[in-house]
């Protein structure tokens, strides 16, 4: 794990209040998503469970910010999402915005990911559609008014 000052409870809270999304690039995770990938494991599978209690409920820093978040926390899904290709023009989220925040997303990224969110999204009342690959489609119009945020995770992370 790569070694990094946790931000306090309260900034933890201040983070989701305003971007609702906190990203670390680290190569251990990155290494670990990459192996997996290349080995096909499947995440029903015993060593999937494993993968998932070692590198998720078991990283210091996702705990740091459950805690601070949530006053319980528990799975709620547990999926693989893969792009093979490019999809020009369409947008995904796993959640439409909701306040109270009831759930967060933790995302493991493999070496070469990359991302957009759009700062402030999630105090939009989005109406989000079902997408053939068990995401939400997002309409782009009402992101107009957000600031695209594009992060690359050249080593992989969370």
């Amino acid at each position: 794990m790569t070694a990094m000052a946790l931000p306090s409870l309260d900034d933890v809270q201040k983070i989701f209040a305003t971007d609702a999304i906190y990203d670390v690039e680290d190569a251990i995770i990155g290494e670990k998503m990459d192996d997996m990938q290349k080995r096909g494991m499947r995440i029903e599978s015993e060593d999937g469970l494993d993968f998932f209690k070692d590198n998720v409920l078991g990283d210091k820093r996702v705990r740091h910010f459950l805690h601070a978040l949530f006053p319980r926390s528990g799975l709620g899904i547990y999926e693989v999402f893969r792009w093979r290709k490019k999809r020009s023009g369409l947008i995904y989220s796993f959640m439409t915005g909701q306040l109270p925040r009831s759930a967060v997303v933790v995302q493991l990224w493999a070496p070469n990911s990359r991302m957009v969110y759009y700062q402030g999204s999630h105090l939009l009342p989005i109406q989000g559609f079902p997408a053939s690959i068990g995401l939400l489609e997002i309409p782009y119009p009402p992101l107009r008014q957000c600031k695209p945020v594009e992060i690359d995770m050249t080593k992989g992370g969370l």
